[in-house]
């Protein structure tokens, strides 16, 4: 227990929220009414008590305090009326309504409202006509600064890692903080102050329940648990989970009494993640398990009709609905993998028995597709001769099923690669043409803005691109359904381009292809079309047009096929390498998926980009290691296309890391040449070309040789910043922290730089360890040292 002296203590600890403060003063100064809202806890009152310390105010928490209680001081003075959202009578509300239009119209009388939420709608009226100066839940949020020097008051001292996890849990917030620091004032290690940090998120959840959520009427708090199993509702789906039919009046109820609901442009609701987790907490220990499963239930039925199945399966798998979750599994593998999410549940698929994968065809092609998919060729060949043998041993409906699927795995199995593909494309839409066969859902582009790279490597087709186009290329559009709607224009044109043709005739192909696309085909081979005339634009110089290009179809395929915003996101992030806009494509990093979990083939157009952003700011390492994963990829899977552009890559990262690249980038000419791929190289622009200029490379064919560094060094001429030495890029220093890293350049400890900048020595650390992160050293020395080099101080 604490003593008298250590609570003032602890009461006397507290900073400014510094817009919150500027925005209270200067409402004081003019006399304006102000109104404060935000989640509890978050400082509005403490604020005012602080503001106003040592001066004559009325203070009435309107909750406990009834309307004929109110002092209208006729002399003036300042009147705070606290816990507004509280009133929820409609006669209560009336009465304070004439108080508070009292209060307004005197001349001498500065009003002060508190709430939780955006002004309330009954208090509307005198907003428009008096003008309230709003001091809003985010002008309460500490910074991040902010955030350590509390902690300073407090003699803590977490780690960098414990800090920036703190701030993701918090964002600033000073109840969360308090609550932290009352837990760790007691921890005497860095153990015991993870430990900390985890109870103090409990502790947090158990006051709101006690302090808040018992506040409000037992429907509302069902409402708000039951809806806050899934990341985001609209009303429908809100009926559908918790059976209620006035769900906007319980929607209306909750904007009222609390800043934890927000609302999407889409009208789609979510709630605040604090406010999520402390939810479905609250739910786990107050509704039974036949209650919950009934609402897991509820919204897994509601995501199955909206054929969101990956979020289905989640729902059943929590209420342990076995039949719904292979009921789930097989619709979902009726789908092609890139719409199919076959990587992303493979969990549920993994954990299927045999016995029941045995029984569906379906099950045993999404299988042999699935294990392919995750460079597993024995296990897939396994499913691949299950399949075979229940073609063989059925009939009638269930063998033609069996053959159809059969007939998709010949064509798009990954780890066979084209081998004999032309023949299985011409015999299929042979079958297809005499209503033999039907083929199910292909991805010829597995979402990639390529064709030759996208479902299958068709490197060994550009030879012959011309010919193959006149003697199969019906019947390989026959066969691909909707998928194969400008297909042949497209591939002749990413043929072309990758060879260097001529550009005019690569755009009109590219334009044709997207227009056929556009009649009846799919989004995704529109995307091969717009990749086309993007990189026309690039290799032109044309980076605006380019940008919006790509800008106008991301619009579009946020609508028709939204699977393709990620890859679209990365070719976005292409261009702003060759612009060098740093923000950009350090954002865009991220986003996207760790490369030290699992490798997903699917991901390679976004895995070859990030190798790009890695190259761009030095972490060599990284990059090198994630080539690696994507040449082992490209040999599993027979992707050629993968294996050149890894290795030119990889040539790129040894030739600055020093190492022995010589002979990588001259297997990468000689395959390359056989081709005739030209802008393999000429993409690469700047970062390339000393290598090819080195003298030490053996060129077949002086022909392609010229070409190829015609092209690059015109590129390194459009973009002379693209992949340039990450040792000399820029990083994001923030005018503090390069004040005290310049400090320390002229020797100073840290306990100088902190009395100088009368911080606390703990700040001046945590501004070290962000510098030392992000130059990529571990000490004083070595960040002097980096920065001098990159021209920082």
């Amino acid at each position: 227990m604490k003593n008298k002296q250590q609570t003032d203590d602890i009461d006397s600890i507290y900073i400014y929220p510094k817009e919150a403060y500027r925005k209270i003063k200067l409402a004081q100064k003019m006399k304006q009414p102000a109104y404060l809202f935000g989640v509890t806890g978050i400082g509005k009152t403490t604020l005012i008590q602080q503001v106003l310390k040592g001066q004559n105010y009325t203070h009435y928490p309107v909750d406990k305090t009834r309307p004929e209680d109110i002092v209208i001081p006729a002399r003036g003075g300042i009147v705070i009326l606290d816990n507004l959202y509280a009133l929820t009578d409609q006669r209560d509300r009336e009465a304070y309504a004439v108080i508070i239009e009292k209060l307004l119209e005197l001349p001498n009388v500065w009003l002060i409202l508190i709430s939780r939420t955006h002004i309330l709608k009954w208090l509307y009226p005198f907003h428009i006509k008096y003008v309230f100066l709003t001091i809003e839940e985010q002008d309460f949020l500490l910074t991040k600064e902010e955030q350590i020097q509390y902690f300073d008051m407090w003699s803590l001292v977490f780690e960098n890692r414990q800090l920036e996890y703190l701030w993701k849990l918090g964002q600033g917030n000073p109840l969360f903080l308090r609550i932290i620091a009352l837990r760790a004032q007691k921890s005497k290690n860095v153990r015991e102050l993870d430990s900390a940090i985890e109870q103090g998120r409990v502790d947090l959840w158990d006051y709101l329940s006690a302090h808040v959520y018992e506040q409000w009427n037992m429907e509302l708090q069902e409402f708000l648990m039951e809806t806050a199993i899934v990341e985001e509702f609209d009303t429908q789906m809100a009926t559908m989970i918790t059976g209620k039919s006035n769900v906007e009046r319980l929607l209306f109820e909750a904007g009222e009494i609390g800043n934890f609901l927000l609302q999407k442009e889409n009208g789609f609701y979510y709630y605040k993640q604090g406010f999520n987790c402390s939810m479905q907490r609250r739910l786990q220990y107050t509704y039974s398990d036949a209650k919950k499963n009934k609402l897991f239930y509820n919204a897994g039925h509601c995501y199955e009709i909206r054929n969101e199945l990956h979020k289905a399966i989640k729902m059943y798998d929590k209420c342990e609905d076995t039949d719904s979750k292979a009921r789930v599994l097989i619709t979902n593998a009726r789908e092609h993998p890139g719409s199919g999410n076959y990587f992303a549940m493979k969990q549920y698929y993994l954990a299927l028995p045999d016995e029941a994968v045995e029984q569906s065809p379906v099950l045993m092609c999404v299988m042999s597709m699935l294990q392919s998919m995750l460079l597993n060729p024995e296990q897939s060949e396994y499913w691949y001769e299950k399949l075979t043998e229940y073609a063989r041993t059925h009939k009638g409906t269930a063998k033609k099923e069996a053959k159809m699927r059969l007939m998709y795995l010949d064509i798009a199995l990954p780890h066979r690669g084209s081998d004999r593909l032309a023949e299985i494309l011409k015999n299929a839409g042979t079958l297809i043409m005499n209503r033999e066969l039907i083929l199910p859902e292909f991805s010829v582009t597995s979402n990639l803005p390529s064709m030759m790279n996208g479902g299958k490597d068709f490197c060994e087709w550009t030879k012959k691109d011309r010919e193959l186009a006149g003697s199969i290329g019906k019947l390989v559009e026959l066969a691909m359904g909707r998928s194969g709607k400008g297909l042949v224009s497209l591939a002749l044109s990413e043929s072309f381009l990758e060879k260097g043709a001529d550009n005019y005739q690569v755009a009109v192909l590219a334009e044709k292809g997207k227009m056929q696309a556009e009649s009846g085909g799919r989004t995704e081979q529109c995307f091969v079309g717009v990749g086309m005339l993007v990189w026309l634009s690039i290799l032109n110089g044309n980076i605006r047009d380019a940008e919006e290009i790509l800008q106008s179809f991301q619009k579009k395929a946020g609508v028709e096929a939204p699977q393709l915003l990620p890859n679209v996101e990365a070719l976005l992030c292409r261009i702003s390498l060759y612009e060098d806009e740093w923000a950009r494509y350090q954002t865009w990093l991220t986003d996207v998926p760790d490369d030290k979990d699992e490798f997903q083939g699917m991901e390679r157009f976004r895995y070859l980009t990030k190798v790009r952003v890695y190259i761009r700011i030095g972490r060599y390492e990284q990059a090198a290691l994630l080539l690696q994963k994507l040449l082992y990829y490209a040999k599993v899977c027979k992707r050629t296309y993968i294996e050149l552009e890894a290795s030119i890559l990889l040539a790129i990262v040894y030739f600055r890391m020093q190492k022995e690249w010589k002979s990588l980038l001259q297997s990468s000419i000689d395959q390359a040449s056989e081709y005739h791929f030209v802008r393999l190289f000429s993409r690469e622009g700047n970062a390339i070309l000393p290598l090819l200029e080195s003298g030490d490379m053996y060129w077949r064919e002086q022909e392609y040789k010229n070409q190829v560094l015609t092209e690059c060094k015109k590129m390194a001429e459009f973009y002379p910043a693209y992949l340039e030495d990450g040792h000399t890029s820029e990083i994001s220093l923030s005018q503090h922290a390069l004040h005290i890293l310049s400090l320390q350049a002229r020797g100073m400890t840290i306990d100088q730089i902190a009395a100088l900048l009368h911080i606390s020595p703990s700040t001046v650390k945590y501004h070290c360890r962000e510098t030392y992160r992000k130059l990529g050293v571990s000490d004083k020395a070595a960040a002097v040292s980096e920065a001098k080099n990159r021209k920082i101080i």
